[in-house]
């Protein structure tokens, strides 16, 4: 019997009980998270530690993701990241749009889940698109 990874998952959200709420989706399917406020500390942790799939807001406190994408890239370029967009706020940047970026709807917790199995599946049992 294969024995199941556990996926390394950091989440930034500028408001604590959203990253709650999101490590409840990852942590239900056996991946660990860990969860920050701000893109300085995730910056910080991304520099520091190895993860495989990055989920932040668009646009923090402290700025837009952009520069924590282009750090997680730099550290790690196979990772995936997933963007809650606020549809009235904010959109994706062009440079946002490209392959290993993909935008979820906030609050939209059965998405994420969807989106998080489809990325940690394992492509020789499951069928990875």
């Amino acid at each position: 019997m294969k024995e199941h990874r556990q996926n390394r998952v950091l989440i930034v959200d500028a408001n604590p009980d959203i990253a709650q709420l999101i490590r409840i989706v990852i942590e239900k399917s056996g991946n660990e998270s860990l969860s920050v406020n701000t893109i300085g500390e995730a910056v910080g942790l991304v520099e520091e530690q190895q993860f495989d799939l990055l989920i932040c807001d668009v646009g923090l406190n402290d700025g837009s993701c952009d520069e924590l994408v282009d750090t997680a890239h730099k550290r790690n370029p196979h990772m995936d990241v997933i963007v809650f967009i606020d549809g009235y706020r904010y959109s994706l940047s062009p440079r946002l749009r490209e392959d290993y970026c993909f935008p979820v709807e906030r609050f939209n917790f059965k998405q994420l889940d969807e989106v998080v199995k489809v990325l940690f599946a394992d492509p020789f049992t499951e069928g990875k698109p």
